[in-house]
């Protein structure tokens, strides 16, 4: 600005008076760089120090109220954590150094728009028309933005919910080969995302090029109205100031105005973040205004027609109007069957969940009314699965409580009989909280932390199943001998509820509560828990998970193992977790990092199919770069027409220099639109092919790789669809912008050189500092806050209703605010060498401009270059400058995308591991068809990453030409499916060898022709969200190239008809055309199910069919139904049951194999089987006892309604 003053005040100078004044200029820019330099570094290191204390303060608060808050009964950690990191990153794009670009460049827009006012209004006045209508069109461009993303969402979400389906029904894609079908259908709901993803962006970038040649035809008229005042004023010297003032101001007001709609995007998303981050402090400060416990006495506990039920799921209460009172100072049981609501019975009580409907009392105190913290510091409460946290065992049982005395630790751990165990180790109570620990210490460890509290009421749900009854006995007449307090317990053991005051009996939403004595009297269904779990007394080495026998209801759509859901395998163990080891964590993280190096060069190469858009980019970008130093030209040339020509020159080109501009502004706008379609359509073709080729590569995962708690479905779909979109702006989006700036820079110098070689060499020196600056200033980006801070988020969310529980949110929170201090520390130094950085970047032109100016003035006043072309290099100069430092200061994050890079790197496979791939893939055995003899010999199994999955030990099973259909039973958790999933290849066997006639499998070649002999059944299945005709012809899947398989309507029904399914099909509303939706699958009993999942088997017409998850039906009919489809299938077929119901595989079995604990315990017919009068007898007789109670209360219930 300073420069056109400069020029403005001697223009009627000659050059060696213009000289004199230049060189000053010089000197005042020099000084103004400093400045510059200072100011810049001191407002960019406050923004960014203070929005680190700011972003510090939000995320602890934050993190803190979603801790405190009431868990929502579907909580997913890593859906959360998700969603506070990109919660806490939109907001803290808008504040900052950002907020004070924003601010910057608001002020240099306004500034610049009064001086070229107060300079000429008219002039002003024909260039400011164009902002308005400029703000008009981006006003409406960031609406129709907004709607543009919307849709290509919507789009996308086509598409998600097939992959949603995908991972939901791994087991039957695996089973069924349907992998390169599902690729090439999720292949084909990404064409229009795609085009949708292209358009968003195109439609940005066009809106730009159109801003600029309405800026460029301003610029036209304008020069056309100069040159008109020329001619009109006598004084001609008088007009090139006043256009060298109102054009740089003008110039410099459109490259900030261009930056508004990224400010309002900005300022937008993090205005929604942070009104929903705000959202839950508000609950969570809600909570805290709540009444307090202080000297209030904890009476009688009374349930007032409670209701519950999952709020996002449709169907029926868990808990319906339950009334119920639990007397102060006495000792009650609660009993029940799995999922009959017990957990979330005791859950109201403590404020982890709210109830639907009704009250629940503390003596007089409204529970609603109480505060949930101070509830749980009166209420101990030991859960099913909980975690120990802390180095050593003192802190294990302490658990951050410092108010807690050793003798009082020690007093706790003599309850629960651990006391001796831990003096056994040398070091004691400061012994290593070891991960090895066996599961009944680390049950007495959560009890003891719990009772160092001295809670008026303690609740143990179900939290002792690895301790044996005599030594559960002994810890509960312990606590009782010395206290005083309530107890209630959830136990199965008759033991405990034979010495209780009360029991509490749920079922199907419904309590019977009373004593011991009283219960049994009376005709109730408590009375025939008892009855089983006084035969279950003889069966020796009775496991806690008997499968009881249950009506059909809500089956979860969550990923499976082994039949189970992830919940139900974990329900009862207890994990450790080392906060404090930051040490370790930073070393680990520290090593992990440098094993990835993944720069823009490497994300680049994945544009390679891309190449000639990415190559018409850049060229339209060069085009882009030569927009300034042709303005200069054209610039320069007018100024001096007007200065120096004749009357009659300045009517010869009082045309021809607009008209150029408009060329100019046109030729601009056009190299934008084609640069931003060209980058639009490279960034979505690469976007969808990284979400293929990751689906591809997820499905194509061992079945391990799902078990892993960090796969999970929300951890899936999120790589899919966000990492996978973010990738490509690293790609061709910033290597076009790097030949833009770089393009500025080079064509400025250039031309710098063909004016005057000398200037120009000067001006070449200052190229390297200026391309020093945007390599740091892009180098110099982080990734945010560090891998040990997001663990430790993610652990605490992992084991929030723990730290609920235990009341340790502040100490946790604590922990993590000295974690994060230590992490700012180093961050502190980066600030400083980044605002350093960006300072220089800003600093550098005004030293460039001096030593050109000062230079300049020399050869000017000896001579050797004359005005216009002096003007020329120096307009060029300044603009390329300016327009580069405006560039570095909006510069994107490349961090994040290159952090989603690396994760999927993790995930799809190199080439050569590719190529690997279907080298192992190329065996084939033709037709071969199997017999169905099968031999397992002495296999066993471990999950390779899962402790607590069932295992195998040494089993050993053969099936001749004598033996159709097999049985496997177990209880829950045996291993009795195990067999089943290493059969479809699903695992591999830790030792041991599986022989199919005489071919021996091996993992390290899939045979394809073996999975075509093989049919599952899964009597949990879940079905694809499709038409039930597209569900059963699912088996028809093995085509190599991928395209579904057409199955006509007749073999459809035919098979269904063969499953005896057909009559139910066609009751549904659209019959075979009924979409399974999740309503659909709710209202099917088991044995439809089943029937269902076999007429898919069937159509495949398989030698080996595998049944697991075979369930009973309370109607006899319907259970004949069943074992009538299954004995049809089984004709000329080897038919594998695997069951957790003697009931559903006695009459159709020739053999059955009894599992406990991973070994085989006992086999052969189910007549021999009970004539031996074994365990396999005892739980017949127990199931067969309890399903004909079922019967009787079930028709007792119908005859009713």
């Amino acid at each position: 600005m300073r420069f056109t003053f400069v020029v403005q005040e001697n223009l009627n100078y000659d050059a060696k008076n213009l000289a004199g004044v230049v060189e000053m200029y010089a000197l005042e820019t020099s000084f103004l760089g400093i400045m510059v330099f200072i100011f810049t570094f001191a407002y960019a290191s406050l923004l960014k120090y203070v929005a680190q204390k700011q972003m510090r303060r939000l995320r602890i608060r934050y993190l803190t109220s979603i801790l405190n808050l009431t868990l929502e009964p579907e909580f997913s950690y890593n859906e959360t954590y998700l969603k506070i990191q990109r919660n806490l990153q939109r907001f803290e794009n808008s504040i900052g150094d950002s907020f004070g670009t924003m601010v910057l460049s608001f002020s240099v827009f306004v500034t610049c728009i009064v001086i070229a006012f107060l300079n000429h209004l008219v002039l002003t006045a024909m260039l400011v028309v164009v902002f308005p209508v400029m703000a008009i069109i981006m006003f409406f461009a960031v609406v129709i933005y907004r709607y543009l993303i919307e849709t290509e969402k919507n789009h996308y979400q086509i598409a998600e919910n097939l992959a949603r389906d995908v991972f939901l029904n791994i087991t039957t894609v695996k089973a069924y080969e349907g992998e390169a079908v599902e690729v090439q259908r999720y292949d084909k709901l990404l064409i229009t995302s795609q085009s949708a993803g292209a358009n968003t962006t195109m439609f940005f970038d066009f809106i730009i090029g159109i801003l600029y040649i309405l800026l460029y035809t301003s610029y036209a008229l304008t020069f056309w109205q100069g040159m008109t005042m020329a001619l009109e004023l006598k004084n001609r010297n008088e007009t090139p100031d006043i256009l060298i003032v109102v054009n740089f101001c003008i110039q410099i007001s459109f490259v900030n105005f261009l930056k508004v709609p990224v400010f309002v995007m900005l300022s937008r998303n993090a205005s929604e973040a942070y009104e929903e981050m705000t959202e839950v402090i508000r609950k969570s400060d809600e909570e805290n205004r709540l009444k307090k416990l202080d000297g209030v006495i904890l009476n009688d506990v009374t349930y007032n027609s409670v209701s519950y039920k999952y709020p996002k799921r449709a169907g029926s209460f868990l808990l319906n109007g339950v009334q119920a009172r639990i007397p102060a100072g006495t000792f009650t049981c609660v009993v029940g069957g799995p999922k009959h609501g017990k957990s979330t019975f005791l859950k109201l009580l403590v404020k982890l969940i709210s109830p639907s409907k009704g009250t629940i009392n503390l003596g007089k105190w409204d529970l609603s009314e109480l505060r949930g913290s101070l509830v749980r510091s009166r209420i101990g409460y030991v859960q099913q699965k909980t975690t120990l946290f802390g180095e050593t065992i003192r802190d294990a049982i302490k658990g951050g409580n410092k108010n807690v005395s050793d003798n009082e630790m020690i007093s706790a751990c003599r309850v629960v009989n651990v006391h001796s165990y831990i003096q056994s180790y040398q070091m004691g109570y400061d012994n290593a909280l070891s991960l090895d620990l066996p599961d009944e210490v680390k049950e007495k460890l959560a009890i003891a932390r719990v009772l160092v509290t001295n809670p008026d009421i303690l609740i143990l749900d179900d939290c002792m199943n690895h301790i044996n009854s005599f030594t559960q006995m002994a810890i509960i007449s312990e606590y009782l001998s010395q206290k005083q307090n309530s107890l209630i317990v959830v136990t199965s053991n008759t033991d405990i509820m034979k010495i209780s005051d009360y029991i509490i009996h749920l079922k199907d939403g419904q309590i019977e509560a009373g004593s011991y004595r009283n219960l049994l009297e009376q005709n109730t269904s408590f009375r025939s828990i008892i009855s089983r779990q006084e035969t279950e007394k003889n069966v020796l080495d009775f496991e806690s998970g008997v499968p009881q026998m249950k009506q059909y209801g809500n089956r979860s759509r969550d990923i499976n193992f082994m039949g189970m859901n992830r919940d139900e395998m974990v329900s009862h163990d207890i994990t450790v977790q080392k906060h404090s080891n930051y040490a370790d964590n930073k070393k680990k993280g520290s090593e992990e990092k440098s094993g990835k190096k993944i720069n823009c060069l490497k994300v680049l190469s994945l544009n390679r199919r891309e190449f000639p858009y990415l190559l018409t980019a850049a060229i339209a970008a060069t085009i882009m770069g030569f927009s300034i130093p042709a303005y200069a030209s054209l610039f320069g040339e007018s100024l001096g027409t007007i200065v120096l020509s004749s009357k009659e020159e300045i009517e010869d080109n009082v045309n021809f220099f607009p008209q150029m501009f408009l060329v100019a502004g046109i030729i601009s706008g056009i190299a934008r639109i084609v640069e931003g379609y060209m980058i639009a359509v490279s960034c979505s073709k690469l976007t969808k092919r990284l979400r293929k080729q990751t689906f591809e590569a997820l499905i194509q995962k061992d079945m391990a790789f799902f078990d892993k708690e960090e796969n999970q479905l929300s951890s899936l779909l999120y790589l899919l669809r966000h990492d996978a979109r973010i990738v490509p702006l690293a790609a061709g989006p910033e290597m076009v912008l790097f030949i833009k700036v770089a393009g500025i820079i080079i064509i400025s110098t250039l031309v710098s050189v063909y004016h005057s070689w000398k200037l120009g060499l000067l001006v070449m020196g200052f190229s390297p500092f200026l391309f020093y600056g945007l390599y740091y200033i892009s180098r110099s980006q982080s990734a945010g806050a560090s891998q040990e801070s997001h663990q430790f988020a993610k652990d605490l969310l992992k084991n929030r209703e723990t730290i609920q529980v235990l009341n340790a949110v502040d100490y946790h929170m604590d922990q993590y605010s000295k974690l994060i201090s230590s992490v700012e520390l180093p961050c502190a130094d980066t600030v400083k060498m980044k605002s350093l950085l960006f300072a220089y970047s800003q600093s550098v032109p005004f030293f460039a401009y001096a030593a050109c100016m000062f230079y300049g003035g020399i050869l000017l006043q000896d001579d050797e270059i004359t005005f216009t072309d002096f003007f020329k290099v120096v307009v060029s100069l300044i603009l390329g400058t300016i327009l580069v430092s405006q560039v570095l200061m909006v510069i994107p994050n490349r961090w994040p995308c290159l952090n989603s890079y690396s994760k999927l790197l993790e995930i799809i496979p190199s080439p050569a591991e590719r190529l690997k791939l279907m080298k192992k893939n190329r065996y084939e055995m033709g037709t071969w068809v199997t017999i169905g003899f099968l031999k397992m010999k002495h296999v066993s199994f471990t999950h390779p990453y899962v402790r607590f999955m069932p295992k195998l030990q040494d089993i050993n099973i053969q099936i001749n030409e004598r033996q159709t259909v097999i049985g496997l039973i177990g209880f829950l958790g045996s291993g009795n499916s195990i067999p089943v999933k290493l059969l479809l290849q699903f695992y591999k066997p830790s030792s041991g060898n599986i022989v199919i006639d005489d071919v021996e499998m091996s993992r390290e070649f899939v045979l394809r022709a073996l999975k075509r002999n093989i049919g599952l059944v899964d009597g949990n299945d879940k079905f694809f969200r499709r038409t039930v005709a597209r569900n059963i012809a699912y088996s028809a899947n093995c085509k190599r190239d991928g395209t579904e398989a057409f199955v006509g309507m007749d073999d459809i029904v035919a098979v269904a008809k063969e499953a005896d399914i057909h009559n139910f099909i066609i009751t549904l509303p659209d019959g075979y055309f009924t979409i399974m939706t999740e309503d659909v699958c709710k209202g099917m009993t088991p044995g439809q199910v089943l029937r269902l999942s076999l007429a898919r088997a069937l159509l495949r017409d398989p030698r080996i069919l595998l049944v697991e998850n075979v369930g009973f039906e309370v109607d006899e009919d319907a259970q004949l139904l069943m074992e009538t489809a299954i004995k049809k299938a089984a004709f000329s077929r080897t038919v594998i049951l695997s069951s957790n119901y003697v009931t559903s595989l006695a009459n159709v079995s020739d053999c059955i194999y009894f599992f406990q604990n991973g070994s085989i315990k006992e086999f052969g017919k189910h007549q021999k089987l009970i004539e031996k009068q074994g365990l396999y007898y005892k739980l017949f007789e127990q199931q067969r006892e309890q399903l004909k109670q079922l019967r009787e209360s079930t028709i007792a219930s119908r005859q009713y309604d």
